[in-house]
């Protein structure tokens, strides 16, 4: 066959791809959104944290769910990332993404980690209020200011947040440049608190 008579059929194989991820379905289509988003060197900004940088996320037991308008997608996720000002970050856990269908096709609705931003935004604004002393917000935060504190700034400096998530709450081993320290955290109400204890 000559290549003039295969042309036509390229033209309408081109034209018709646009249209494959749609018959692929819904749950394929988010799949695919999953895996683009999750690509190492993805950057997303978390409150209160500035930007982080995934150096590797792989999703495991997937389950897609239509909920509402909208779908979301349930895995445990085991990532790499690094912080905005070097603090590095491992994680395993438990995640909801959420998904809307906009423009004829599936997008993120939020964060593409939403449970690991909570724990980090927690984390950061627990961090900056050890910094500057501020026991008003440590306690504000859920967190009470060491014995030996009294309410001085810390100039603790964080090297490695190691962060397990679970549908109850996570665990959190901080590693620093002085000193280690591990706490856990529970879900309450959405978001993430302290379980009481003295740091």
């Amino acid at each position: 066959m000559s290549v003039l008579r295969l042309l036509p059929l390229a033209l309408t194989a081109l034209a018709a791809w646009p249209a494959c991820d749609r018959i692929a379905g819904p749950q394929a289509q988010v799949a695919t959104e999953l895996m683009v988003a999750s690509q190492p060197g993805a950057r997303f900004a978390v409150r209160d944290c500035g930007e982080l940088m995934l150096t590797r996320a792989d999703f495991s037991r997937r389950l897609f769910k239509l909920e509402g308008q909208g779908m979301v997608a349930v895995a445990t996720v085991d990532a790499e990332a690094t912080l905005e000002g070097g603090v590095q970050v491992s994680y395993l856990g438990l995640e909801r993404t959420p998904f809307r269908f906009e423009g004829a096709r599936w997008q993120l609705d939020g964060p593409l980690l939403p449970a690991l931003h909570e724990v980090l935004s927690l984390l950061c604004r627990r961090q900056r209020a050890l910094a500057e002393g501020d026991v008003a917000a440590l306690r504000a935060l859920g967190f009470e200011p060491g014995p030996t504190s009294g309410g001085a700034a810390d100039p603790f400096r964080v090297r490695r947040w190691i962060l397990r998530v679970d549908r109850d709450g996570a665990e959190v081993l901080e590693q620093g440049e002085t000193r280690n320290s591990r706490f856990a955290l529970k879900r309450e109400n959405g978001s993430f608190r302290p379980i009481p204890t003295v740091l």
